[in-house]
């Protein structure tokens, strides 16, 4: 029950913030790119219980909508970026809410940094946010 309220309050979260944003975009990678560990358990072990894990992917995506909106703010939204803060964020909630082992955070990482691409690459591929070089950065004159 509280896992679904979380779910629920996540995905308000993120609508809330696209639409006030006015970015669809980004609403649509906040709300399928948690269900990639899903996919990927289910393709590699063609097992549909490997499913479970969706609505922990979730609940582990609350910590990356923060990490998002600094990323945003200081203009850090190439893939690599992306990925690689992802991938972090993934291990450490690994390491934190699933155990303290290390292969644990390994496998957490790796889908952190699954979900991290698939959110760029719905968020951020070919957008003009992820052109860092055609906006100049303030305090900056377009002469230099």
């Amino acid at each position: 029950m509280l896992l679904a309220a979380l779910i629920a309050v996540y995905m308000g979260l993120a609508w809330f913030c696209a639409k006030r944003l006015g970015e669809p975009r980004l609403a649509l990678a906040f709300s399928v790119a948690p269900l990639t560990p899903g996919i990927i358990g289910l393709v590699l072990s063609r097992d549909p219980l490997s499913l479970i894990v969706v609505p922990f992917s979730y609940l582990f995506a609350l910590a990356g909508v923060p990490v998002y909106f600094l990323f945003r703010y200081i203009r850090w939204l190439r893939i690599w970026q992306v990925v690689t803060a992802s991938g972090i964020v993934g291990a450490g909630v690994g390491w934190v809410a699933v155990s303290s082992l290390p292969r644990n955070a390994l496998g957490s990482a790796a889908y952190g940094a699954a979900t991290g691409l698939m959110f760029w690459f719905i968020a951020l591929s070919g957008s003009r946010s992820n052109n860092l070089y055609g906006v100049p950065r303030q305090g900056r004159s377009e002469d230099n």
